[in-house]
């Protein structure tokens, strides 16, 4: 499998597709594309990125999956439909526990004359649950009101990205990002990392973290313009008193 992710074109597909020829390697059978990026940063892809990574994967009579986690934050940032987004890939998954707010939920998108095997590959991998009807009430209830409240999260990490960056010690990857995460690192001289973040923890606000010293902070249906103001008190208190 060739999982492609930020940046990547057909060209990018074809080369690791080529690379991982041979032997000691699997035999790629399918391109997966994640929208939005996570680790690249959020970024939802534009069509034409896209349509040439799908035009490489046919070329080169490959399966695609599309890995849409967050495929609506895609949509809503690329004012891009969902079905335009997804409808040339062979799969796609979709999660209803991150952006939409569902405590749990995810879908798996076929088409309809994989049902059969679909559904033996979900009992083999013991994906069963009788009582589902109140997760899919949930999902149902995300879908009619949690989509178009996304584009509030996207301006809350646009706030919290610009304030974060004129804080002393950090560095954030891009004032404009393309979605609900902000990417930043801790460059101060005198306090590290890991103190940085265990001081933002023991303070209330809690980052991810994707390497030694880059941070992800994530704006969803829980945080709100206020509590964006609060965590940059906190953060600010805690990187002036570092530098």
């Amino acid at each position: 499998m060739v999982h492609v992710g930020r940046n990547f074109s057909g060209d990018d597909v074809r080369a690791a597709y080529r690379l991982a020829k041979g032997p000691h390697y699997p035999i790629t059978k399918i391109v997966s594309v994640e929208n939005t990026t996570n680790l690249g940063g959020g970024v939802a892809w534009t069509q034409a990125q896209l349509s040439s990574v799908l035009n490489a994967a046919n070329e080169l009579d490959l399966h695609t999956h599309l890995d849409g986690a967050r495929i609506f934050n895609a949509s809503v940032s690329s004012g891009l439909s969902v079905k335009a987004l997804a409808s040339e890939f062979d799969t796609v998954t979709v999660c209803f526990s991150k952006g939409l707010g569902c405590p749990v939920g995810a879908v798996l998108v076929f088409d309809q004359t994989l049902w059969t095997k679909m559904r033996r590959l979900k009992q083999v991998f013991g994906g069963a649950m009788r009582q589902s009807g109140i997760l899919a009430a949930a999902c149902l209830y995300a879908l009619d009101h949690h989509v178009s409240r996304l584009e509030e999260d996207h301006q809350n990490a646009k706030r919290l990205a610009s304030s974060l960056a004129d804080l002393p010690g950090i560095e954030v990857e891009t004032l404009e990002p393309s979605t609900n995460m902000v990417f930043f690192s801790w460059v101060s001289a005198t306090v590290g990392a890991d103190q940085f973040y265990e001081e933002c923890l023991r303070r209330g606000v809690r980052f991810s973290r994707s390497g030694p010293v880059r941070f992800r902070a994530v704006t969803h249906l829980d945080v709100s313009a206020k509590n964006i103001e609060q965590a940059v008190r906190i953060v600010g208190e805690i990187s002036s008193a570092s530098n």
